[in-house]
């Protein structure tokens, strides 16, 4: 009776294991996707401010 129930376990807890090791890499890329998009967007901005300082001209 009790044999069935650990085996059941283990195999819950290695599966469990393995999805958090899973979401923990797509956690980690999210971040460095979200870093990525502050950096475009700060280059974004820069380079809006430099065409409207031109069109200023």
């Amino acid at each position: 009776i009790v044999a069935p129930k650990r085996e059941k376990l283990a195999s819950a807890l290695e599966s469990l294991g393995q999805k958090e090791k899973a979401l923990a890499d797509a956690v980690a890329q999210l971040e460095k996707l979200n870093e990525e998009l502050k950096r475009l967007q700060k280059n974004y901005d820069e380079k809006m401010r430099e065409k409207e300082d031109l069109i200023k001209l």
